[in-house]
């Protein structure tokens, strides 16, 4: 094996090509998302954040009408719901298409979301159970479907303290 050979085969064996692009080992870069429920124009958004926010918790032996959530406390979840109502508080004001500017804000929050996510294990399967990083991808310019997703992520709020065992 000549020196080549050994920089590819050593290349590929940490996921990229010989061409120095990341390969497609172990996830699909062109994985096609469908739109969540939530922000579909019809969906009940508050039952789908109640069936959500139940499926994260597991039941307290000592409440049974209520959850523990391990290390995902309502501060955690409140940070990011002022992250979103930062956004709602200027969208509110905009018309129906949103600004570039905005857009360009809404992904800013999805970095700041993700960043969030990678901090703590127990936010990160938040965000994924409930599609909130997700979601920002099919908000674009509507105005209308980031109230929705706004009015989803307080509703996710509201159940998490409501069945949280624990008081915090």
């Amino acid at each position: 094996m000549n020196l080549q050979d050994y920089h590819n085969e050593s290349r590929k064996s940490m996921g990229f090509n010989t061409h120095r692009f990341p390969t497609n080992q172990g996830y699909n870069l062109q994985q096609k998302k469908e739109m969540p429920e939530f922000l579909k124009e019809n969906a009940d958004y508050v039952t789908i954040a109640e069936k959500n926010i139940l499926s994260l918790g597991k039941p307290d032996k000592k409440q049974p009408d209520k959850r523990y959530f391990r290390k995902l406390t309502s501060s955690k979840i409140r940070n990011i719901l002022a992250l979103v109502n930062q956004l709602y508080n200027k969208i509110v004001m905009q018309n129906e298409d949103l600004p570039e500017t905005i857009v360009s804000e809404i992904r800013y929050l999805k970095l700041r979301l993700i960043y969030e996510a990678g901090r703590e294990e127990d936010v990160e399967n938040f965000c994924k159970v409930t599609g909130v990083i997700d979601a920002l991808d099919f908000i674009g310019n509507s105005k209308a479907r980031y109230i929705r997703y706004a009015r989803y992520m307080e509703a996710l709020v509201a159940y998490h303290k409501f069945y949280n065992s624990e008081k915090d």
